[in-house]
């Protein structure tokens, strides 16, 4: 509260970006594999599920954004309060999320699943890896 303008502009200049430099070397000895706990934690079946109905929900909100918000879907003079701002973000949240875990369960794994049952013994290396091991 008594610190001034400089101060304040000074600490913010200092203190965001070495944070954020700190979290990048931490990030970095992780993908590296110098740290072993949080490499099998990021590489877990649970992780990996997760990330997939995580990307497939990043693309979900953006259609969702662009069709309600970019379009003459809603009526133009719609008046945003915090209360309908928080359905709507929360909602869209929790709607993507729901929606790519059904997309991944019903759609993604079923159809990756045929396309391993069909193509992969025509394009596999298994019978060339045990003649040589």
């Amino acid at each position: 509260m008594d610190a001034t303008k400089l101060e304040n502009a000074l600490y913010y200049a200092i203190s965001r970006p070495s944070w954020v430099f700190g979290v990048n070397l931490i990030l970095l000895s992780i993908f590296t594999g110098h740290y072993s706990l949080a490499r099998a934690f990021l590489s877990g079946n649970n992780l990996r599920i997760i990330a997939k109905s995580i990307a497939i929900a990043c693309l979900l909100v953006v259609l969702a954004i662009q069709v309600c918000f970019c379009s003459n879907v809603l009526p133009d003079g719609m008046y945003l309060t915090f209360p309908v701002a928080l359905i709507f973000g929360l909602g869209f949240i929790f709607v993507s999320c729901s929606i790519s875990v059904f997309l991944l369960v019903f759609l993604e794994f079923p159809f990756r699943r045929i396309l391993q049952l069909i193509l992969l013994p025509y394009i596999s290396h298994d019978k060339i890896l045990e003649e040589w091991h």
